[in-house]
């Protein structure tokens, strides 16, 4: 009885750490870099059979006075199947009270919009994956995108999309980005997200391939932008 109750107590105290390191805010000036312990990661399992999910351990965050760029480092290399990397939240009024709340994530609220950086792929028969594989197809080229969503409603379900990672017609396509070894990146301009040098935003990172818990959530960053 003693042994269960000191494991409890073990227990709770890592999800107490778990749930206050996602809770802890970082502010910073022009950029900053934030990092994640590998291994927290669910596979893909899809109907072409189960690919190891994209294991993020470093995201580092830039702003250069017109843009804003997001070079995302994995474990290992990406394979042969394209997915999200990492979902961005942005509240760019930095106020929790106005605008979405996360569906899966209740005590995250005032998001205006979400932005999924996609590890994108080429394959040898000319198809173009952001989501997704190619049987029996080879990849030629690999690039990271971002897109970028609106949220117009109470829930982060509620969403107009402003730029396709994809490029699809009557949308602005997404910067394409090389992928160089284990780092993919994604880059949206201060326009797409209606901001001006020294606003500071909010922004949450989630890393996409991670359970739906606490672990997965980056620690929210008050980014004063250059």
């Amino acid at each position: 009885m003693k042994r269960l109750l000191l494991s409890l107590v073990a227990l709770a105290a890592v999800l107490s750490l778990a749930i206050s390191a996602s809770a802890e805010v970082k502010k910073a000036k022009g950029g900053i870099e934030l990092s994640d312990a590998s291994g927290d990661v669910e596979p893909i399992n899809t109907n072409l059979g189960s690919h190891p999910g994209l294991d993020v351990v470093k995201v580092a965050i830039n702003s250069d006075g017109k843009e804003l760029k997001f070079d995302v480092t994995l474990k290992e290399p990406p394979g042969n199947y394209a997915s999200a990397v990492v979902d961005v939240y942005f509240d760019t009024d930095n106020d929790p009270k106005s605008g979405a709340t996360l569906m899966f994530y209740k005590d995250k609220t005032g998001f205006n919009y979400r932005a999924p950086i996609e590890s994108c792929i080429k394959f040898d028969n000319g198809m173009t994956a952001c989501t997704g594989g190619s049987r029996g197809a080879k990849p030629v080229e690999r690039f990271g995108a971002m897109g970028l969503y609106k949220l117009e409603g109470k829930s982060d379900a509620e969403k107009k999309e402003v730029v396709s990672a994809m490029g699809f017609p009557g949308k602005k396509a997404g910067q394409r980005i090389p992928v160089k070894g284990k780092v993919i990146s994604g880059a949206l301009e201060y326009a797409d997200l209606n901001v001006k040098p020294g606003q500071t935003i909010r922004i949450l990172v989630r890393e996409s391939c991670g359970p739906i818990k606490a672990t997965s959530l980056f620690p929210e960053v008050l980014l004063t932008l250059n």
